[in-house]
């Protein structure tokens, strides 16, 4: 092996190794100033990866699960669950004000959206029009991923269509 071999493989390790140590300094912030937040140390967190719970919202974090590069998890008066060893693809944004649950061994590829609310259109002017708010439940084991428009994709012999259509058929329980 030449010297220039053996710098580049120690500065990835370096970098490697460097990159978990400043995602496990997020998960302890965490851990210390925003309680409504459970998230597990093995968790990995990427660079410009945002949790925010508000309004009385949580999330619930199983272990080994990891957030990709300027992922977002919002629960803004809503719970969202995520089970252990899911992915969250980057630039993917989970955002609850009902309920999201992720179930484990699910990968959600890079820029998904999942909203639990739609934009309710009967009032004018629209920006008044409250929400329209839905549970929803992702199943075990699942690959969901974006084609364009908001369209969510199910692999894994399940499938499902846009999300705003489950949201506006369930109003979520107080």
């Amino acid at each position: 092996m030449t010297f220039k071999v053996l710098i580049r493989r120690a500065i990835s390790l370096l970098s490697s190794q460097v990159s978990r140590v400043i995602s496990i300094i997020k998960i302890l912030y965490f851990r210390a100033a925003c309680p409504e937040i459970e998230l597990p140390i093995c968790a990995a967190i990427e660079a410009g990866a945002i949790l925010s719970a508000t309004d009385g919202g949580a999330i619930t974090v199983g272990k080994n699960v990891s957030f990709g590069r300027h992922s977002q998890v919002i629960a803004r008066g809503g719970q969202i669950t995520i089970g252990g060893n899911v992915h969250i693809g980057p630039g993917s944004i989970i955002v609850s004000q009902c309920s999201v649950h992720i179930g484990k061994n699910t990968l959600i590829a890079e820029y998904v959206v999942v909203r639990d609310q739609d934009h309710g259109m009967e009032s004018h002017p629209i920006r008044n029009a409250g929400f329209q708010t839905g549970a929803i439940s992702i199943g075990e084991n699942l690959l969901a991923w974006s084609e364009g428009n908001s369209a969510a994709w199910f692999h894994n012999s399940e499938w499902c269509s846009h999300w705003c259509a489950f949201a506006r058929s369930r109003k979520c329980a107080a």
